[in-house]
């Protein structure tokens, strides 16, 4: 699994592209994302559908930027351990 995080000085936000093992679309997340009609609009009539396509979508707007998140185990069990850890402390209390 791949995943890319758009962002650009056009809206706020982020927004994700999620890639199977295979390089297809898995998940596409607008909500992080603050945009307008006519940007909803564009990003989803150039979905890329697969994970050679982002380029494609880059290219279209200058002031998009494409950044490729990487997770490691480490980092997930970190960030799983500190939710488990407070929903125990806050289910003592």
């Amino acid at each position: 699994m791949r995943t890319f995080i758009l962002t650009s000085t056009a809206f706020e936000g982020e927004v994700l592209f999620e890639f199977n093992d295979n390089g297809a679309l898995q998940k596409n997340d607008l909500t992080g994302a603050i945009l307008s009609l006519k940007q909803q609009e564009f990003l989803l009539q150039n979905l890329p559908l697969k994970i050679y396509n982002l380029e494609e979508l880059i290219k279209k707007s200058n002031a998009a930027k494409l950044t490729e998140l990487f997770v490691t185990f480490d980092m997930f069990w970190n960030k799983y351990n500190d939710t488990v850890a407070h929903k125990m402390i806050d289910k003592s209390q």
